[in-house]
């Protein structure tokens, strides 16, 4: 038998048996596909190194609207601006209660498929509705108004030098990612807001559905009444918060909650002169609880809170 070894010639083979372009091509895409996926990674991961993937899955609006049933349209309250209000609605959805059309106070729509909130409402006539909306706060369909009346201990419907209504987000909620205008609460502005008449209190901005140990921002705004004012803020936990402002403004509260959970918020608003404001709103937080850096761990509590 006779071996024989290939002469190498030193010759370049020819360009069909290599493609040098394909090869550079696909350095580039894997390179490209690397560099966002770092980037992506380092946007979910938390403080102590964990990673969190979430994935928004859209479906159709919901088809059963929020009905306010009590109270009961024609109502005439007296010398009470505060009411309780509840109603039927989509189960697992977010309900916004408005008034005159501006947002009065949120809740969420329990597994019996109904709600219950507490609203501040104007001396005078008053149109309120509810509205529902899914986690994409896509919003069900509209439901007819109750039109209530509140009366003073006088009998007159016409507040005095009552202060000028600003605007108030229709939807207060916000969930991260659906693309909408504002991602935090810090991003919120408002101006112009007034004194005099009864105080008010109002929620602009809540974050929907979060992440257990997150710190996250709720935005207040606050007008009408005598300066300054005492805010308490209920977190829905047995944990309470007192702070003192000195005028008509805009302010972020931030928090966080330890444990997976549904929350109601209360915001109460006491002026100088003893005038009471409450608002509502609901917090979801699911998900995986991260470790929190940096935070101060009230452990009777099981929760951690941030304020500025």
């Amino acid at each position: 038998m006779r071996l024989v070894n290939h002469q190498h010639t030193g010759r370049l083979i020819h360009i069909r048996h290599t493609s040098h372009l394909s090869l550079i091509v696909i350095l580039v895409i894997v390179g490209l596909f690397l560099l966002l996926s770092s980037g992506l990674i380092a946007r979910a991961t938390s403080a102590s190194g964990q990673v969190y993937v979430g994935a928004v899955v859209a479906g159709p609006a919901p088809t059963v609207g929020a009905v306010i049933t009590s109270p009961v349209d024609g109502q005439r309250i007296t010398n009470q601006n505060k009411v309780d209000i509840g109603g039927t609605c989509a189960v697992d959805s977010f309900v916004v209660v408005s008034d005159n059309g501006s947002a009065i106070g949120s809740t969420a729509c329990t597994d019996a498929g109904v709600f219950k909130l507490t609203a501040q409402l104007w001396v005078g006539s008053n149109s309120i509705k509810a509205l529902n909306y899914d986690n994409l706060n896509q919003p069900g369909p509209d439901t007819p108004a109750v039109n209530l009346t509140v009366v003073s201990g006088a009998g007159s419907e016409i507040a005095s030098s009552e202060a000028t209504v600003p605007f108030v987000p229709l939807n207060p909620s916000i969930i991260a990612g659906l693309g909408t205008t504002i991602q935090d609460c810090s991003d919120y502005q408002t101006a112009g807001l007034t004194t005099g008449g009864n105080p008010h209190i109002a929620i602009t901005c809540v974050p929907r559905i979060i992440i257990p140990n997150s710190k996250q921002s709720l935005g207040i705004m606050v007008w009408g009444g005598t300066p300054p004012y005492a805010i308490s803020s209920d977190w829905g936990n047995s944990s309470n918060t007192l702070l003192s402002v000195a005028s008509s403004t805009y302010k972020v509260l931030d928090f966080n909650y330890a444990t997976a959970g549904k929350y109601q918020l209360t915001v109460s608003l006491t002026d100088s002169t003893g005038k009471v404001a409450t608002v509502q709103s609901a917090v979801q937080a699911s998900g995986q609880i991260a470790k929190a850096a940096g935070s101060t761990t009230d452990n009777s509590l099981n929760t951690s809170w941030f304020f500025e």
